[in-house]
């Protein structure tokens, strides 16, 4: 009977050795090895699989959101398992640091699929709901969506609109400077019909590519109405707004960069573009202006006339105290204390909160 006993129980065991290592049974969520990069390209060379790499920091909030939310799910666990080798490694330690250098790590989180060979296949940057990030990584198996078919097919001579338009779209969504050499090459085939239209905003979007008093702005401001008609209005005085306001924060100094003429000839272009009545445009400028006059007091006086409009945007509260510090009277820094308590309540960041406070204090001895 023992014997029967201990003969049942080595069968039991084999037989639960089996189910628990079946797909049924394996661990839900992605399964990430405690492995180097050349340990992780060898297993996945012995497997037949991808390598799968989730590069994160420490600080990054996205990434612990995508750790936390979506790499424990079942059927994201599923899909990546079967097809890769997964390792995260923290890019700003030390041993970890040549990843991102050897694949152009700019932003967190970013996904790498790499070959056994340990060359770079795809990049998915940032967080997204399970769906999507299985239909991103899908892509990866494409050469038509993948970041390394996309650039052979560039790199061939295959440099028509519609390769231009896909292979920068992913530049521009992987976070490559590569994006800027591309996305120029592709402006210079499109028509004006095709730059007024929503495929191509990015180009008059995108911050880098739009400054103030660029061709681009220019075109910009020159078709204002046909780009509302196709993008939004919305959308347009976003980024006009905004470069109108770069130029307006550069001359809130006492030794502004910007003139006077400059000033008021900034002024009358945004204002003919209907943006005259613009509460932040009109409060920078005014700001900007009596910079002019070298005034700190008067200064005081703007900023707290529109404290409901600047004082939430803690940029202009900064850029005015470091004026005071450097050149304010002791009855300056008494009144920018008690503009400064207000502001205090207005802005929703806990370490701002925490700066503005210490700067009352320094400024009350």
């Amino acid at each position: 009977m023992r014997k029967i006993a201990q003969n049942l129980k080595l069968i039991l065991g084999i037989i639960l050795f089996f189910i628990y290592s079946s797909p049924a049974f394996s661990q839900e969520g992605v399964n990430f090895e405690h492995l180097t990069f050349e340990e992780v390209l060898a297993k996945a060379k012995s497997s037949n699989k991808l390598v799968f790499i989730d590069c994160y920091t420490s600080w990054c909030g996205p990434c612990k959101k995508l750790a936390a939310e979506i790499f424990p799910q079942k059927i994201v666990g599923d899909y990546i398992n079967e097809r890769f080798i997964s390792v995260k490694y923290d890019v700003e330690k030390e041993e970890y640091k040549f990843i991102a250098k050897q694949f152009e790590v700019r932003a967190y989180p970013t996904l790498l699929i790499v070959s056994a060979d340990g060359k770079l296949i795809d990049k998915v940057l940032g967080y997204q709901p399970a769906e999507k990030l299985i239909d991103a990584i899908e892509g990866s198996f494409d050469k038509n969506k993948s970041l390394s078919g996309l650039k052979e097919k560039y790199e061939g001579g295959d440099k028509d609109k519609l390769t231009l338009t896909e292979y920068y779209a992913k530049l521009l969504s992987t976070n490559s400077p590569e994006a800027a050499e591309v996305g120029e090459k592709l402006y210079l085939t499109l028509t004006d019909d095709e730059k007024r239209s929503a495929t191509y905003w990015s180009f008059f979007s995108n911050e880098k590519l739009t400054q103030y008093n660029s061709e681009r702005f220019k075109y910009l401001t020159n078709n204002y109405k046909a780009f509302c008609s196709n993008i939004g209005n919305q959308k347009v005085d976003k980024v006009l707004i905004r470069e109108w306001e770069k130029i307006l924060k550069k001359g809130i100094s006492l030794n502004s960069p910007v003139t006077g003429t400059e000033l008021k000839n900034l002024k009358k272009e945004y204002t003919s573009l209907g943006f005259g009545e613009d509460k932040i445009l009109k409060s920078a400028y005014d700001l900007a202006n009596i910079c002019q006059k070298k005034s700190v007091s008067e200064i005081i006086k703007v900023y707290k006339r529109d404290l409901d409009i600047l004082g939430s945007n803690i940029q202009y509260w900064a850029t005015i105290t470091d004026i005071i510090t450097k050149g304010g009277t002791k009855e300056d820094k008494l009144e920018w204390i008690k503009v400064s308590e207000k502001v205090i309540g207005m802005v929703n960041v806990d370490y701002m909160k925490t700066v503005i406070s210490i700067t009352i204090e320094n400024f009350k001895k």
